[in-house]
């Protein structure tokens, strides 16, 4: 959340937290996704309570109602609790309703904050009666409502009903001031197939089969008795043309529409689901089907082609699609929404013993990437709802919600989710997510405080470590003295890495935003390690510089160096740069650097250091190390790592002082194990380029490949450009048994710690015409495989190529000056 200082200034100016100003109580609540919180946050005290009843907020993040009185919060993972009526059960929602039934057939909708409710007939005995005796009473029904406009308890209230068997037998009734006033099956209609799908568009009610449109005209000749008197197809021919991802192997392809209005458009959204075959189980053949893509057609409505046209982009809206609800709305309008995105959840008729949240998702229509509906770390465990299938459930966010929302005990702890590794030529490091506390009680106790700025110190530390930017935390720091003061004494974990883009600014991964240092006039970057630049000088010299301290390291002509060993090669083409340090770097006698020096044919030096002399350097080709592609420093020893992923130890000896000198070079995994070359699965018009990097991360040393997916044919101009990473594998060095193997490294889910599994990554290698840095960037999630933007869509700015080198790692320190 990124912290305004003027709104802060002017906070500082009211006596106590209880008069916090109305402009900035509204301020934090739009912020705030969860409706939970924004109670919880009312709920300090009065006065906050009446001011919030005066601000018009944005809506809150949506539910799943789980249909058993409880309801999941998708922003947060919590499971909050609104008992039913003793004798009612729920078979869906819209909006912000309830369908329940009793145990008398009855059916109703029910508001669960103000407990309003609007009878319905008995829409199971409607549907037996249309579709014949013949039919098992108990058959299992599933309801799909739709309305014109959102519900109230008005004399004019429309509902639409679509009751749908396993079989899909349907039947549609029309309800209009709580009586039946119309239900057909399609038997007495000149259609041969039964409705999927219901909505209402621009106050007309549309039904789709089989992939074609009908419009359910209403007549209105008879006054409070709607009835349909004709149904017409209004779009015929569905498109042919194959899906634009293909079904993955050995799976048969299995869809699904929902119809949705969206910004005044009818649209037809199919989910393409992929069915083990041959089936694992034969009593179950669906239980392992899962969704791989989307694809979304809109109808033709006014030029008469009766035809279905494909969107390629939903603009400015989210859908949220399910089988007893679906809709469209603005994200702008929700906090935490993501645009051009589809929210979906597990909604098979044949997998009602599952986990509802088995098969659910987002849907990203520009990417094709689906990622999680809820983040690792807030997803509860759930069981069967048992009636029906989940639905969306949008509250409102109103006065009675204070009163009637309650917290499950069970809801989980709300954890900041950071990553674990780092993975860079530049530079690479780790470090462990803080946990964060309850925030109701932490601002009733703010309100103890007589004054902004005799906030706390523990509270101040609450706020602080929740906030993952650098900047946000130093402008809240400089808010007034106290808290400047107070800050100092607060032990807090490192802010978020940030980019350094090599021309003196940088890009902050939490919120986009970006930094600018400048760098010495004479001074070009080329890399980065830790929380230093590595700079080259007009004069041809090299140095370390903290660009917060303005501390400096001087590092010897390390171009001098290249040249001396490789005066064969055409000083013609960019040097490259790696670093490594055994220490966090400092200004002792004894520091400690290693620099890799490169062009891009490969052509290698490498030259140990202790700042500013160069103690020994040496040609990386014709030596035992040939191929070298990374090196990095574990428990004090330098290990090498060549394309053959052969591992090498160089031991350093330090014992003359000022002058440290490589005494062996040993080879210690000399072979490969069989996974670390086992065939992936890639598209077919991809040639796939390795790239290799070595992490030291928590005491073990690893060998992380990258695949990088080239569009054929090379001939092709833009075969680099279009180049994108496609997965990534993970090695471990067998260091302590001897078997001189690498080992598969197993994702965080089978080591119980699935929210550190992630791979942060950007471009890094060559790429002819290269524009943006972050064209080939993401998060890669070891656990299911799946590629998310580095940054999000609403924040990434359109960056510029840097001209020297490539982007790099920064860890910038936060120490409260």
């Amino acid at each position: 959340m990124r912290v305004s200082k003027s709104c802060m200034m002017a906070a500082t100016q009211s006596s106590s937290w209880a008069d916090l100003q109305m402009d900035i109580l509204g301020l934090v609540l739009r912020r705030l996704p969860s409706l939970a919180d924004r109670v919880r946050l009312r709920a300090v005290c009065r006065p906050w309570r009446s001011n919030a009843q005066l601000l018009t907020l944005p809506p809150p993040f949506p539910w799943l109602n789980l249909l058993d009185g409880t309801f999941l919060s998708i922003s947060d993972g919590e499971i909050h609790r609104m008992p039913l009526p003793d004798d009612a059960c729920c078979y869906g929602s819209i909006d912000n309703w309830l369908f329940l039934t009793d145990s008398d057939d009855g059916c109703s909708l029910m508001n669960p904050f103000s407990k309003a409710t609007l009878q319905l007939p008995k829409l199971a005995r409607i549907w037996h009666h249309e579709r014949g005796n013949a039919y098992n009473a108990c058959t299992r029904l599933f309801y799909k409502l739709a309305v014109p406009l959102p519900l109230d308890l008005s004399s004019d209230s429309l509902v639409a009903v679509l009751m749908n068997d396993p079989l899909r037998h349907s039947v549609v009734c029309i309800v209009h001031r709580s009586i039946s006033t119309d239900s057909f099956r399609f038997h007495d209609r000149p259609i041969k197939n039964n409705f999927y799908d219901i909505a209402f568009c621009g106050g007309k009610l549309y039904a789709l089969s089989c992939g074609k449109l009908f419009t359910v005209e209403m007549s209105e000749v008879h006054i409070e008795k709607p009835k349909v008197p004709h149904v017409e197809c209004i779009v015929e021919d569905f498109p042919t043309e194959s899906h634009s991802q293909p079904c993955p192997e050995n799976h048969i392809c299995v869809t699904w529409p929902y119809l949705v209005e969206s910004g005044g458009r009818l649209l037809n959204v199919i989910r393409l689901v992929g069915v083990p075959f041959p089936p694992e189980d034969d009593d179950d053949i669906f239980k392992d089907s899962l969704t791989f893509s989307f694809e979304v057609y809109e109808a033709d409505l006014n030029t008469g082609s009766r035809m279905w046209r494909r969107v390629e982009s939903l603009g400015d809206q989210a859908l949220f699609v399910g089988r007893h609800y679906s809709k469209s709305l603005s994200a702008a309008e929700y906090v935490g929404a993501q645009e051009d995105c589809i929210y979906f959840m597990c909604d098979d008729y044949f997998r009602s013993d599952e986990d509802p949240l088995c098969d659910a998702g987002i849907y990203n229509m520009r990417s094709g990437v689906i990622t999680p509906l809820l983040q690792e770390n807030t997803a509860p465990r759930l069981h069967p709802t048992g009636e029906g299938h989940p639905t969306w459930f949008f509250p409102a966010d109103g006065r009675r919600t204070l009163d009637e929302l309650t917290p499950s005990s069970s809801s989980p702890a709300v954890v900041y989710l950071a990553p674990l590794r780092r993975s860079l030529p530049g530079y690479r490091r780790q470090f462990s997510p803080p946990q964060l506390g309850d925030f109701k009680s932490c601002m009733m106790a703010a309100v103890q405080s007589s004054s902004w700025a005799d906030l706390q110190p523990e509270l101040l530390g609450l706020v602080l470590t929740r906030l993952p930017s650098l900047a946000d935390r130093v402008r809240l720091r400089a808010v007034c003295r106290p808290w400047r003061s107070n800050a100092r004494l607060q032990p807090l974990p490192p802010p978020l890495p940030w980019l350094t883009l090599l021309n003196g600014t940088f890009l902050s991964i939490s919120d986009g935003e970006i930094h600018c240092m400048p760098l010495p006039d004479d001074a070009s970057c080329h890399c980065s390690i830790d929380n230093w630049l590595f700079l080259s000088h007009d004069d041809g010299g090299f140095s370390l510089m903290n660009p917060f301290s303005k501390a400096t390291l001087q590092l010897p002509k390390l171009d001098t160096i290249w040249c001396h060993h490789l005066w064969y090669a055409a000083l013609k083409f960019t040097l490259f740069y790696k670093l490594a340090v055994p220490s966090p770097l400092d200004f002792s006698p004894t520091s400690l650097v290693v620099a890799l020096i490169m062009n891009r044919s490969h052509q290698k030096a490498l030259c140990i250091c202790q700042p500013p002399v160069a103690t020994e350097s040496f040609r990386v080709e014709g030596s035992t190390m040939e191929g070298m592609q990374d090196f990095t420093f574990l428990d004090g020893k330098l290990y090498v790592l060549n394309n053959f992923n052969k591992l090498f130890i160089l031991e350093i000896d330090e014992s003359h002082i000022g002058n440290p000198k490589i005494s062996s070079i040993e080879c210690i995994i000399d072979s490969q194990d069989d996974s670390t070359t086992e065939p992936q699965s890639f598209p077919e018009d991809y040639l796939i380029m390795l790239r290799y990097y070595l992490v030291e991360s928590g005491g073990v040393l690893l060998m992380v490949t990258r695949y990088v997916g080239i569009v054929l044919p090379l001939a092709e101009p833009n075969s680099f450009k279009h180049s994108r990473t496609l997965s990534f594998k993970v090695f471990e060095a067998d260091l302590t048994t001897g078997s001189r193997m690498w080992r598969r490294s197993l994702p965080a889910a089978e080591c119980g710690v699935p929210q550190e599994d992630c791979i942060y990554f950007m471009c890094d290698y060559w790429r002819p015409y290269a524009g943006d840095p972050l064209c080939d960037s993401g998060v890669y999630n070891m656990r299911n495989g799946v590629i998310t933007p580095l940054l999000q869509d609403a924040t990434a700015p359109r960056l510029h190529p840097t001209g020297r080198g490539d982007p790099a790692w920064f860890f910038p320190a936060d120490v409260a000056t």
